[in-house]
């Protein structure tokens, strides 16, 4: 569009009028020139545009430096004006080259009304959205063209990546929130607590104690789930995320929009195991048939009746599994994205944390400092999603060492950042395990009938400890630390 404004001198235009492959540049100068000039009027319009607008979402370079300059005066709490602004116009080539301070006169003529600033501020950035897109799509076709060396994946991955930064910008205009409003989310919260019965405020595990103790899995929590090899980290996940995919349940408010009222869309990254191995560990816990029975078919055609129905249950059920077996947590953050625009996600689990790569993005001298970055990320990609990851992790050796070998916060592997990112932090453990592999053996000159004692009591606690897992909350960022009891 055509300005009645002085013309931008070519030689310190920061842009040509078309792009890299000849493309046109949206742009609109006259829109440039009369918020600057609604700025220079008023200084109370700034207020309105300074969560929404950057210097360079200005396509002249000229306007981006006035922008700065007006900028930098009111953040220094003084006026910003024609008088203020045409001194520096003396000592400024930009500036110099746009006429000076007759230049910044012409400006401050062409004003609009303080109502439309908020309005143009929009359009401002939106025009810069559209040349940054077509910036995107262009480095994407020379990308894919020339450099030949990088895989389509990574390349895939990087243009996601600049896409969800360039759609932050949505965000930009969020304002901050006042006490009121959020005592007003928090009553929601609690009655929608009271309709369910006092029980939970989250989304529930179906783990009916385990729900009470918590309140529920709540939104932006990043929650550590922790053990030992054999304890049952993933079957416990597994157990949750197909609970909460199994209830998941909306309904029309009276805005006529879908809201979830129970359950929710899950999503799992296996980083250890295949989609395949995890949906029989599913139908199998859900058929309550013998896992080991359903790898070898040996099985009723009753069961096998029961496994069909529950397959064709599962097919309708919001729960999606990623089993790529190596992944950056910026993958696993521009995947969960694209669950959640596609599909919609509550709640995400990771199985599990020291499989994850930190990318080549983050250059880290041990592992405690990757598996710490990785920690920080998830918990800002909890908040960015609003909802809540369970995160499972392995445990060092030292938990065996002790007995009974009940974890500790200090037995998590490779970072105590997890402890610090995480909002909870629970250990499975299973006492039946160990009782198992650890038969009392006779002391030296230990009576037969004391040893009889020692193992009749072992074997009694052994048979006392049969499926029972003991979840063990270390950290509890809302609420009590304890033990929960789960069969």
């Amino acid at each position: 569009m055509a300005s009645s404004l002085t013309p931008l001198p070519s030689n310190i235009s920061p842009a040509a009028v078309t792009s890299q492959t000849g493309q046109s540049v949206p742009y609109n100068p006259d829109v440039e020139a009369a918020l600057l000039g609604a700025l220079l009027r008023n200084n109370k319009a700034y207020e309105q545009i300074s969560d929404i607008t950057r210097a360079d979402h200005f396509y002249q370079g000229g306007h981006a430096q006035i922008y700065i300059l007006i900028t930098r005066l009111l953040d220094e709490g003084r006026i910003a004006n024609e008088d203020t602004l045409t001194h520096h116009a003396e000592s400024d080539d930009i500036l110099k080259h746009l006429g000076g301070a007759d230049y910044i006169s012409q400006l401050a003529d062409q004003a609009l009304s303080i109502i439309s600033v908020h309005e143009y501020a929009q359009l401002l950035r939106d025009l810069y959205l559209k040349r940054e897109l077509i910036k995107i799509g262009e480095n994407c076709v020379i990308d894919a063209s020339r450099k030949l060396e990088n895989d389509a994946t990574t390349q895939i991955e990087a243009v996601e990546q600049q896409l969800f930064s360039l759609a932050e910008h949505q965000e930009s205009d969020k304002r901050e929130t006042t006490l009121g409003e959020s005592a007003k989310l928090a009553r929601d919260s609690i009655n929608q607590a009271m309709k369910n019965g006092g029980k939970i405020t989250g989304i529930a595990t179906g783990l009916d104690d385990l729900d009470q103790h918590l309140g529920g899995l709540q939104k932006s929590d990043l929650l550590v789930l922790a053990g030992r090899p054999s304890m049952g980290k993933t079957a416990m996940a597994l157990n949750i995320g197909y609970n909460v995919a199994k209830n998941f349940k909306q309904q029309k408010d009276d805005d006529g929009k879908m809201v979830r009222v129970s359950g929710g869309r899950v999503g799992v990254f296996s980083l250890e195991m295949s989609s395949e191995q995890l949906a029989s560990r599913l139908l199998a816990a859900a058929c309550e048939i013998r896992g080991d029975s359903l790898k070898r078919g040996d099985i009723t055609q009753e069961q096998y009746s029961i496994v069909a129905r529950t397959a064709n249950e599962m097919e309708k059920m919001p729960l999606f599994i990623d089993d790529s077996s190596f992944i950056t947590v910026n993958g696993i953050r521009q995947r969960a994205r694209r669950i959640k625009r596609k599909h919609g996600l509550d709640l995400l689990i990771i199985d599990y944390a020291q499989l994850i790569q930190s990318g080549a993005d983050f250059k880290a001298e041990n592992r405690v400092q990757e598996v710490s970055y990785i920690t920080r990320q998830l918990k800002a990609l909890a908040r960015e999603l609003n909802i809540p990851i369970m995160l499972l992790s392995q445990l060092s050796r030292a938990v065996e060492s002790r007995e009974p070998p009940i974890p500790q916060l200090s037995d998590l592997r490779d970072s105590g950042a997890i402890e610090q990112d995480a909002d909870l932090v629970a250990f499975i453990y299973r006492p039946e395990y160990y009782l198992q592999r650890r038969p009392p053996e006779r002391r030296e000159n230990e009576s037969s009938d004391k040893f009889d004692e020692r193992y009749q009591s072992h074997q009694q606690r052994l048979e006392e400890s049969r499926n029972i897992a003991q979840i063990h909350l270390a950290k509890h960022r809302h609420g009590a630390v304890g033990t929960v009891e789960l069969f």
